[in-house]
């Protein structure tokens, strides 16, 4: 960004702030909307993106302090421990990448109870992911022989501006509490490959069958001319009629995305069969940067964009049946997006990489077991895209591209199935799998692996 733009970025701010404070007569009915503030969300992300984080990559002292940070937070709103039976703020996880050392990191979870017994077994996933590269030394989009590689990625917009956003959030909500329980979750190593939200789906406080929605804020705090990317929108037969009622008369400049999957942590409940709604600006020049810093953000319109998703979430959370889900596998990244593209080639891999290993994980469940990964390609059909070494379909003979129809007596088309018909199977228990090769169909016998 130009020396010229920096020194005119605090009038720039300044001016936006000063916009949203004229909100509609209809929004003083909402209640607790005004705690959703310029000056709460700068406080939250000068100290997230501060030096003294270090970038809050995960595995250091400083996502550590971050973490500390958005657990008193919760205490502060009254919350409840939910993570590790209801004793801690923190669900521990080993973050082990492809391309980073494993090292141990956390998700923080606070819990808000509803206020309606009734739905007191469905609950609301709010979340952001809060750590971020560090000091550059894998993820940066700095050039590899620049020596910034080696200094603190403060991560302002990707994403202590979520992160802000959830707290603001919380705290507005924790004032006014929803008939139903919601559940905050801020996602540690997402810059790994979503690898807490992947752990947190895998190893969810409630059951997945009592969320009815999941929404994820991951780098809301730069929008250009009111801007912002709503994705995940086509999982829900309900989201559009939500959209029209609640967002769009706040005046945001919106993009919709159909697509359950994006390079977030909301692609995690999609892969759970769950209703997203990812918020987003868009990617840009500081993005992945030593530049990505405070005085950067434009602090009026993502409170604007907040007490927008302030009121979509109190619907949802408050009304009578739950939204629904439906699928919508494509992938939903802003269509005008010219930063994606100016990726290093080596990033895009990385990404891709990410999103597949993070697919493998909540698939291990099933067909980890059996020894394949499978495709998310084809709607309808479970194809196999990739047999692991020394698993049991390989040793059965399976390859990829073989078609799995059923696994002992239930027909299955898609992982899920899978998981559940193996429910209870011991390994080393024998089982029948149907498959289809080309035209032939084939009954094979495997051996189910831990």
């Amino acid at each position: 960004m130009s020396l010229s733009l920096r020194l005119f970025a605090p009038l720039l701010l300044t001016a936006s702030a000063f916009g949203q404070e004229n909100d509609s007569a209809a929004d003083a009915e909402i209640p607790r909307l005004d705690t959703i503030t310029v000056e709460d969300l700068r406080e939250h992300v000068e100290f997230l993106a501060s030096d003294k984080l270090q970038g809050r990559a995960a595995g250091t002292k400083g996502n550590e302090r971050a973490a500390a940070y958005i657990s008193k937070c919760f205490k502060d709103y009254g919350f409840e421990r939910v993570a590790s039976n209801g004793r801690s703020w923190f669900q521990p996880f080993e973050a082990e990448s492809a391309f980073y050392k494993s090292v141990p990191t956390k998700n923080v979870i606070g819990f808000l109870p509803g206020t309606d017994e009734s739905l007191s077994d469905e609950i609301v996933v709010i979340g952001a992911h809060f750590d971020h590269v560090g000091l550059g030394k894998f993820g940066s989009r700095e050039a590899r022989d620049s020596d910034v590689k080696d200094e603190i990625h403060n991560g302002a917009d990707d994403n202590a501006s979520g992160s802000a956003g959830l707290l603001e959030l919380a705290q507005a909500l924790s004032e006014a509490p929803t008939r139903r329980g919601i559940l905050f979750i801020a996602f540690s190593a997402e810059e790994l490959g979503l690898l807490g939200s992947v752990h947190y789906c895998e190893n969810p406080v409630r059951p997945h069958e009592q969320t009815i929605a999941m929404f994820n804020f991951d780098m809301i705090g730069r929008s250009e001319d009111d801007y912002l990317f709503l994705g995940g929108t086509g999982t829900s037969p309900l989201w559009s009629e939500l959209i029209e009622e609640h967002i769009e008369p706040s005046g945001l400049n919106l993009e919709l995305g159909r697509g359950g999957h994006a390079p977030t942590d909301s692609s995690s409940f999609y892969d759970v069969d769950l209703p997203v709604l990812f918020f987003h600006t868009n990617l840009h020049v500081d993005y992945h940067r030593v530049s990505d810093h405070p005085e950067f953000i434009n602090y009026g319109s993502e409170a604007q964009i907040l007490r927008a998703a302030y009121r979509l979430i109190r619907t949802v959370a408050d009304r009578d049946e739950p939204i629904g889900f439906s699928r919508a596998d494509a992938e939903a990244t802003p269509a005008s997006s010219d930063a994606m593209n100016a990726l290093p080639t080596r990033a895009r891999d990385l990404a891709r990489m990410a999103r597949g290993r993070a697919r493998a994980k909540i698939d291990k469940k099933g067909c980890g077991r059996l020894g394949f990964i499978p495709s998310s390609g084809l709607r309808g059909q479970l194809v196999i895209s990739e047999i692991l070494a020394e698993g049991p379909a390989g040793e059965a003979g399976l390859d990829t591209g073989d078609i799995i129809l059923q696994v002992g007596d239930a027909e299955v088309s898609r992982s899920r199935d899978v998981a559940e018909a193996l429910a209870g199977v011991k390994a080393g228990t024998e089982i029948s799998i149907r498959y289809k090769r080309r035209k032939e169909t084939e009954t094979v016998q495997i051996t189910v692996g831990k």
